[in-house]
């Protein structure tokens, strides 16, 4: 019955300075699992360092403050129909057959270019400076 259980180190268990009992932990074993690394913050309080999405420190309990986001004064007026009309026209525009061809072209030259680099990339590989470089390649006019 209890191979299941792990003995933790026996705790003191106090309340305003006073000892309460001693006791010891039985807790049900788990498999363990890998932990992929989550970003870590300083406890404003212990500067314990915890997940960056804590709500309650895990070494001395301190409550994380939720932030309070201020309301706007005054709503928007927004045309919602005229959005979904200008998204079913850039829809219509996207699969039409021009569109697509330029597309096309485009994504081959931006490859070839990415290939041709010192060091060779590929489209699953590029980085926003790549894309930069490409437009600025690209731009034989200099209106960039």
């Amino acid at each position: 019955m209890f191979n299941d259980y792990v003995r933790l180190p026996s705790c003191l268990l106090l309340t305003a300075g006073i000892l309460l009992r001693r006791f010891t932990f039985l807790c049900q074993t788990l498999r363990q699992v890998p932990r992929l690394y989550t970003l870590a913050v300083a406890c404003p309080n212990c500067n314990y360092p915890n997940d960056e999405t804590f709500t309650f420190c895990q070494q001395c309990g301190y409550r994380r403050k939720p932030i309070q986001e201020k309301p706007f004064k005054e709503r928007l007026s927004i045309d919602e129909t005229d959005i979904a009309q200008r998204l079913q026209q850039l829809s219509q525009q996207r699969s039409s057959s021009g569109y697509v061809r330029q597309k096309s072209a485009l994504e081959s030259e931006f490859a070839h270019l990415l290939a041709s680099l010192t060091s060779a990339k590929s489209l699953a590989s590029v980085l926003p400076e790549d894309v930069i470089a490409f437009l600025v390649w690209k731009d034989h006019a200099e209106k960039t």
